[in-house]
């Protein structure tokens, strides 16, 4: 697949999670990568206040991929949503469970090239965005799904 043609596809982004069903790399077209806070600790008293680090805040990954191929065919984060919870009783599972461990890779024009590396640890979808479905618009089938992060990292790869 050369996406070369097309100067609106020079990057793409892959989010690779081993262990879904049949299919570990998903191709993404619009990504929100979480935020890092430093939640502070205030220490004093009086009129004196000292900051100092304090628990580390992750947010959300958020993902748009384009959904194409065959209808009905069996969709991997629909079905890791669906094993985090118990519909019956509504509650969540135990996290060993549903989390799991990946990587979002943007890839060079080349779709070879490796430029960055973000690395999760304990993430699992905690929400899906169906697109609206319109019988007179030819719009493209986007879903979002939103992530909940434990851990992340940026890895820079070797050049």
């Amino acid at each position: 697949m050369s996406l070369q043609g097309n100067p609106l596809n020079t990057f793409m982004w892959r989010l690779i999670i081993p262990g879904l069903n049949v299919l570990s790399e998903i191709e993404v077209q619009k990504v929100k990568v979480p935020s890092l806070e430093n939640q502070p600790i205030e220490v004093g008293a009086g009129t004196h206040n000292i900051e100092y680090p304090g628990k580390i805040k992750t947010g959300d990954l958020e993902i748009e991929m384009l959904k194409v191929g065959i209808l009905g065919a069996a969709d991997p984060i629909y079905e890791w949503f669906k094993s985090c919870m118990d519909y019956d009783l509504g509650t969540l599972l135990q996290p060993a469970g549903y989390r799991k461990s990946g990587q979002l890779v943007l890839l060079g024009a080349d779709l070879l090239t490796k430029l960055t590396i973000y690395e999760f640890s304990e993430i699992w979808p905690k929400k899906l965005e169906m697109p609206e479905l319109d019988l007179k618009g030819n719009e493209l089938y986007i879903e979002k799904v939103v992530f909940s992060v434990r851990k992340f990292k940026k890895v820079f790869p070797a050049i």
